[in-house]
């Protein structure tokens, strides 16, 4: 599947009108496919530089190299041009392939006078004053981002990037999950073809095991009865659309109410029905009739599977948005399981299963994450980064940022 044009140039549009911050998309050719801006076009500060070096400018390369190493880390990657201007690029991905990426700016983290310009002019051979009044005058022109708000801004790109790689991944799921619904359904009539050729009877073993399934939160089980049902009604009926219809509303309403005797949630069990309800009576194929019932089936199941299961998660999700609120404070294994209610030994099992992390290396990768977004800010010493995201000592936060990021902080620092 190719990127849609019409969803980057949404996303592009999103992250500009919501920043005001110049965006363009290089796809992985290194060409530049949609640029968004006050102008609709690049500042007036890289149109010049462009000028001044007859079109060769060397920002171009080191924009190309940003999109790589954002697709290498998996987020934003912020980085300085030639130039000295500030850039945000986020990598684009489908199924795991670099399709091109993202990149904002340029934008300064410094004042106008601390920018240094005549660096700049030395650099790039500029020499006549009325061109250096036009780049000062540029300079101006250039949004000024301090840098603990910058790594807002590099959220931002990445949320709206992230839309575009979701629905990506959704309409792949969709897509797979109806072939292999369609095959499933295929092989129960062709079951029935070969075993004998029946009079029309109501699958009704078939509707006890399914709400059974959908009872105790079984969703592949579910999946799986339905199939078989779905097939009898078609080995029955055809594909009559109009018979088929009416079979398959009953049946959403029979698992609604089904999923309102075991949760208790109403509304919330009754607008899902009514949103599936409404779903289904639109489809115009059975391809679409079939999965939009699965569809239904599964978040009825889901939401059972949830409510037997929130007094063994519930205190998980709680130990994970403390550590992500208060990163910065000291924190041990025996304060967090004492505030989400249970034992020191039986926490650290379960949020090891639940995480794939241990206690510490989730903690840590939360404050080194956020370390590297102090990095940027170039008045900070390692020491005070270090004891803003909650560590004693920077010998400690230099190898634990090593161990995590594959290079040391001043290494990182330099990078970008």
């Amino acid at each position: 599947m190719t990127l849609d044009i019409e969803d980057l140039d949404f996303a592009a549009k999103t992250f500009f009108y919501t920043t005001k911050l110049s965006i363009a998309f290089v796809n992985d050719l290194g060409e530049t496919i949609l640029v968004r801006g006050p102008s609709g076009k690049r500042s007036k500060f890289c149109e010049l530089l462009d000028k001044c070096t007859d079109g060769n400018c060397p920002c171009r390369f080191e924009h190309l190299c940003a999109g790589e190493q954002s697709f290498n880390l998996g987020q934003p990657y912020i980085s300085i041009c030639p130039a000295g201007l500030t850039y945000i690029a986020m990598a684009v991905t489908m199924e795991g392939v670099f399709k091109g990426f993202f990149i904002s700016g340029g934008f300064l983290m410094t004042s106008i006078e601390e920018f240094p310009i005549n660096d700049m002019f030395k650099k790039f051979h500029i020499t006549d004053e009325i061109r250096q009044k036009e780049f000062k005058d540029a300079l101006d022109d250039l949004p000024k981002i301090n840098p603990a708000l910058t790594r807002y801004f590099a959220n931002a790109i990445e949320c709206v990037t992230t839309s575009i790689m979701l629905k990506h991944s959704y309409e792949l799921q969709k897509k797979n999950e109806q072939a292999l619904q369609q095959r499933k359904i295929n092989e129960t009539i062709q079951e029935k073809k070969y075993i004998y050729n029946a009079d029309y009877s109501y699958p009704f073993e078939l509707e006890k095991s399914l709400i059974d399934a959908v009872k105790s939160g079984q969703t592949a089980e579910a999946a799986s009865i339905l199939n078989k049902f779905l097939g009898h009604i078609l080995f029955s009926h055809g594909n009559d659309i109009d018979v088929i219809k009416p079979r398959v509303l009953e049946l959403c309403t029979i698992i609604s109410r089904v999923a309102l005797e075991s949760t208790k949630r109403v509304e919330n069990t009754l607008s899902l029905n009514a949103i599936f309800l409404n779903e289904l009576s639109k489809a115009k194929t059975l391809e679409n009739l079939e999965f939009a019932l699965q569809k239904s089936i599964k978040e009825f199941t889901d939401e059972i599977w949830e409510l037997n299961n929130t007094a063994v998660f519930a205190p998980i999700r709680r130990a994970i948005n403390y550590l992500h609120t208060y990163y910065y404070e000291e924190i041990t294994l025996l304060k967090v399981a004492k505030l989400v209610h249970l034992t020191p030994s039986y926490f650290s099992t379960i949020f090891k299963k639940e995480t794939g992390y241990s206690f510490t290396q989730y903690l840590n990768k939360i404050r080194i994450e956020n370390g590297k977004l102090l990095l940027l800010d170039t008045s900070m010493s390692i020491l005070e980064v270090a004891i803003e995201v909650g560590f004693d000592t920077d010998t400690y936060f230099c190898t634990v940022f090593k161990k995590i990021v594959g290079i040391s902080p001043n290494q990182f620092r330099k990078a970008i």
